[in-house]
């Protein structure tokens, strides 16, 4: 059947063109038909999957019996999307039908294999051909599609000297020969210039062109209308008219041209020139959906996902990914990742997301970090060791990808490091972050290289190329701003513009700790895009913001945003929850329940913390712990349960593999390290606990309490001269920084006769304790020198005013210092100083809990000294210090019983 269409005799002349070249292309009201048509009139365009799997296996046979021009529609398409791959698909089946299609002769095959050599870019090879010139040569008297081709030839200069008169003519002869796609170049090329010879105005050639476009209504129709809809959107033969582009593409969606649904959803979703039309664009998207377009697949997906144009719906959402994935769509792979691990909550969650990682592992052209990706899953599912060695290859895969990605090359390194034997070894790491510095300049690797030469290697510490990366690190200026959290009320644009802008910078590429910060002093004033970050940091921020509450002693803020922390999925909440809950005092029934059930979920996943926690509240001891949670320490165990698992191994190679495992991950801080040495210790391997007493030395930031515990740990764990020289040289080195611990060790050893100190020295150093000293450790220190010899004590009273010291924490409630006061007051004739001042100090060191008060208060009560004579009162407080472990008041107790 051919279209009819009621046509002016203007629009089916010739009119010559007497005035000037236009410069703007015209305006044609070329409107699709009214035909009674069905639905399923068009055979649309098939996807990508669908040509694959038909054309994947053909070997030159025959090409099946659907329509030639079906046929040579699949090979055009192939040869669109793929040239090179499909090369020789394309010349079998093109060799094929010249045998067997009467309808497909010379002049076919020779354009075709023309148009697939200069697509594949073989170039050389078309030159060796002769087709080039074979097409010229058969162009003049030959069909239209000839001269069309050798008109694009002769125009680009593809093949041979470009002449683009020549060109013009071979167009002029096809479109006098009613060629549609010629007359649509000839009125391009007429805007731009004079044309001889071309008596065709504009918008009559428009109409001609657009006639043999639009054809008979065959299967091919659509395709047809398809191109038709482009001439009216891409304003080059015709002025723009996106309405009548519309008009066309509704035509043909309403023929059963799912390619034209898609266009329509397009135009409809961009809304830039027609009118939007939110239930055209489902509508026509669903068509183009249903007809497994994976694009059109894709975009329906991504607005069910997002619930913004439609309800949201996850399922359908997913569903559409997986049958796209079905269909070797490499986006829709990469969108059941993100889908996958934005819900990977749970078991479920992550199988889900595991098997859209395999997924896409299992597909040709893998992206790297999908291997990185699945590396990390491993490690969650199978445990940090049990998967170290699957993840290690999957990490070595990804790098081989894309040897400029980072995240692989960090988490390679971190698993190499746990084997590293030789210097060797140590190198490749060292390489290896080395390599992730170099890519992108992050912080992280650099971080990493600094633990390595503080305490993660065979060789550590290495102080100064631990510096080296630090100084490098701050170089980068990536460094996490901290705040000091009263700073944070104080911090303004004013003040210090710049703290500001770096905290924003970071807040904006979503660092949690910096974006806590950020909405802290600007909880008021953050812009829409701002407060939408916020939200979309999730449990990270929720973690940041617990510990900016805990910093500024706010408990109950810290537990309720690791409780939503916890909720939103965020790994690590629940431990620092555990944390928080275990150093509560006096924890109530339903908190201890929440403690013990966090605390018992943690240890068996391999958690040190909760299970020390798990002893210390009473929920299990050590010997039913190791026994209970020993293959959840092999399977994931962190440094905390490795160090607590060291003791019950009994196998050498097991010991050492836990050892090498709690060296490749341990924090390189001077507690853990100090932690670690008294492990070792235990354990019997003393060749090792100096390097982890010089790596704690070498990681210290100076602090009197790091120094003084260094110096308690060589003292206990090396016990050598040198060992007790270096102790020394610490302790007074937190002494001279104003540590009162560093002053109260060196006073000890001096009392127990260990190290040698002048009188003299003493003294000051006893002055200088006592003025530095929290008030409620005055009273231990002066007690302390009631046992130091007498010219000591001397220069310390000719100092110190006792009485003014014991009064001041006595104030403060210290029961000691009420105590001592006490009898201060007992035996002075001062004024004020009474007997009813005496009993007043005793009662309230007694009511602090103090033994010795409890006694002397009963011996007041008996005797009437400051207080009213009562035996009552008296057996009363007797009993009490005996009780609390007085001895002479469990004696006089006994007595008078």
């Amino acid at each position: 059947m051919t279209f009819t269409r009621a046509l002016s005799a203007t629009a089916l002349g010739f009119v010559a063109l007497t005035g000037p070249v236009r410069a703007d292309p015209v305006s044609v009201p070329f409107d699709p038909p009214r035909v009674e048509a069905g639905s399923d009139t068009c055979l649309p365009r098939p996807p990508q999957h669908v040509l694959t799997e038909r054309w994947q296996d053909y070997d030159g046979g025959p090409v099946g019996g659907r329509d030639i021009a079906l046929i040579r529609r699949d090979l055009r398409l192939l040869r669109q999307n793929d040239p090179e791959r499909w090369f020789d698909t394309i010349e079998a089946a093109n060799d094929r039908l010249l045998e067997v299609v009467d309808s497909y002769d010379e002049t076919n095959r020779l354009l075709d294999r023309l148009d697939l050599l200069v697509a594949a870019g073989r170039m050389a090879e078309l030159a060796e051909s002769g087709l080039v010139d074979r097409v010229l040569e058969i162009a003049p008297s030959g069909t239209t599609s000839a001269k069309r081709t050798a008109a694009d030839l002769l125009f680009e200069g593809t093949g041979v000297e470009r002449d683009q008169d020549r060109a013009i003519d071979l167009w002029r002869q096809a479109a006098y020969a009613g060629d549609g796609a010629s007359l649509l170049r000839m009125v391009e090329l007429s805007y731009e210039r004079d044309l001889d010879d071309w008596d065709i105005a504009p918008d009559v050639a428009v109409t001609m062109a657009l006639g043999d476009l639009l054809g008979d209504l065959d299967p091919r129709l659509c395709d047809r209308v398809n191109r038709i809809a482009a001439v009216f959107l891409d304003g080059e033969a015709v002025a723009p008219d996106p309405d009548l582009a519309e008009d066309w593409y509704r035509f043909a969606a309403d023929l059963g041209g799912h390619n034209a649904a898609w266009n329509l959803a397009e135009m409809h979703r961009e809304a830039i020139e027609v009118e939007k039309d939110n239930d055209l664009m489902m509508q026509s998207l669903r068509q183009a959906a249903g007809f497994d377009l994976p694009y059109a697949m894709l975009q329906l997906a991504a607005i069910l996902e997002r619930g913004a144009l439609a309800e949201q719906d996850l399922a359908e959402a997913r569903a559409l990914y997986e049958e796209a994935a079905g269909f070797g769509d490499p986006t829709a792979r990469i969108r059941l990742v993100n889908l996958a691990r934005d819900r990977a909550d749970g078991p479920e969650g992550r199988d889900r997301l595991a098997a859209a990682l395999d997924r896409m592992i299992d597909a040709p052209d893998t992206p790297g970090w999908a291997y990185v990706q699945r590396g990390d899953l491993v490690m969650v599912e199978d445990g940090r060791w049990a998967g170290a060695d699957r993840a290690a290859e999957l990490y070595r895969t990804a790098v081989e990808i894309d040897p400029s990605l980072s995240a692989a090359q960090m988490r390679l390194a971190g698993l190499m490091l746990r084997e590293t034997e030789t210097e060797q070894d140590l190198l490749d790491v060292v390489s290896t972050l080395r390599n992730a510095v170099y890519v992108d300049g992050q912080t992280e690797p650099m971080q990493d290289l600094q633990a390595i030469f503080r305490c993660r290697s065979a060789v550590a510490p290495v102080p100064s190329e631990a510096e080296y990366w630090t100084r490098m690190e701050s170089f980068a200026g990536d460094t996490t701003v901290e705040v000091d959290p009263g700073r944070l009320d104080e911090l303004t644009v004013e003040d210090d513009p710049m703290t500001l802008a770096r905290l924003q910078s970071q807040a904006v590429n979503m660092r949690s700790r910096s974006l806590a910060n950020f909405h802290e002093v600007l909880p008021g004033g953050a812009s829409d895009a701002m407060r939408r970050m916020t939200r979309e940091a999730g449990g990270a921020l929720f973690v940041a913001e617990a510990k900016l509450a805990l910093n500024r002693g706010d408990v109950g803020a810290a537990e309720d945003r690791l409780g939503r922390a916890i909720d939103a999925g965020e790994p690590g909440a629940r431990a620092q929850l555990v944390s928080l809950l275990a150093d509560t005092k006096d924890l109530d029934g339903d908190r201890r329940a929440r403690l013990v059930t966090l605390a018992r979920d943690l240890a068996a996943e391999g958690n040190g913390a909760a299970i020390r926690t798990l002893i210390e509240i009473g929920e299990t001891d050590p010997d039913a712990a190791w026994q209970r949670y020993s293959d959840a320490i092999a399977r994931n165990g962190d440094v905390d349960a490795l160090l607590f698992a060291l003791p019950y191994l009994e196998s050498a190679s097991r010991t050492e593999e836990y050892r090498n495992r709690i060296r490749s991950t341990i924090d390189c801080t001077t507690s853990k390290a100090l932690e670690y040495a008294r492990v070792l210790q235990r354990i019997g391997a003393d060749d090792a606990v100096g390097q982890w007493i010089d790596v704690a030395e070498a990681v210290s930031g100076g602090d009197g309490w790091e120094r003084v515990a260094i110096g308690d740990a060589m003292r206990e764990l090396g016990g050598g001269d040198a060992d007790e020289a270096r102790a020394l040289a610490l302790y007074r080195a937190a002494a001279d920084d104003g540590y009162s611990v560093g002053l109260r060790r060196l006073l000890s050893l001096r009392q127990d006769g260990e190290i040698e100190m002048t009188a003299d020295e003493t003294a000051r150093m006893s002055i200088r304790l006592l003025r530095i000293a929290d008030t409620e450790d005055i009273p231990v220190i002066l007690n302390f020198l009631e046992y130091s010899d007498p010219q000591v004590r001397r220069i310390v009273n000719a100092e110190i005013d006792r009485r003014a010291l014991y009064a001041e924490a006595a104030e403060n409630g210290n029961a000691v210092a009420q105590l001592e006061l006490a009898r201060i007051v007992r035996d002075s004739d001062a004024e004020g100083d009474t007997s009813d001042r005496y009993a007043d100090l005793l009662r309230r060191s007694a009511d602090g809990g103090n033994a010795e008060a409890m006694y002397l208060l009963s011996q007041a009560y008996a005797y009437g000294v400051g207080v009213e004579q009562s035996a009552a009162q008296s057996r009363r407080w007797l009993t009490a210090a005996a009780e609390a472990g007085n001895e002479t008041a469990a004696s006089t107790a006994r007595m008078i019983q």
